[in-house]
């Protein structure tokens, strides 16, 4: 499960994006799911908005826990398509999963080491 979960974090994109800052408009972190409204700048100039949900809570202010309107967040664009923007590998449900598949089988790993030493130990 580890394994796994490392080479999904690790897989590329399936589109090239490049990263840029993005201005918060709005933020609702005590909803589920956590939703972040956030102005872009375009190629052309001009300054785009999208809502994105976030499956974990990787957008967190620069002081505090929660991000406030006027607070600058790393989004990633697809330059080809700049309304195509996301907010990286963990705000997507595949990057959860990753994560999921990294701590789960982590703690199976230790779960399992720790009844094997049990068993040597005690010679069932």
């Amino acid at each position: 499960m580890v394994v796994a979960g490392v080479r999904m974090m690790r897989r590329p994109p399936a589109v090239y994006r490049v990263p840029i800052d993005a201005v918060v408009v709005e933020c609702s972190m005590m909803t589920r799911p956590r939703k972040v409204t956030f102005d872009y700048p375009a190629p052309d100039g001009t300054w785009l908005r999208a809502t994105r949900f976030s499956a974990m809570p990787q957008v967190r202010a620069r002081q505090g826990w929660f991000v406030r309107a006027g607070d600058r967040v790393r989004v990633y664009v697809n330059p080809a398509n700049p309304v195509d923007v996301n907010l990286g590998a963990m705000g997507t449900a595949g990057g959860f999963l990753a994560f999921f598949l990294i701590v789960a089988g982590g703690f199976m790993g230790l779960t399992s080491m720790t009844w094997a030493l049990q068993f040597l130990i005690r010679g069932w």
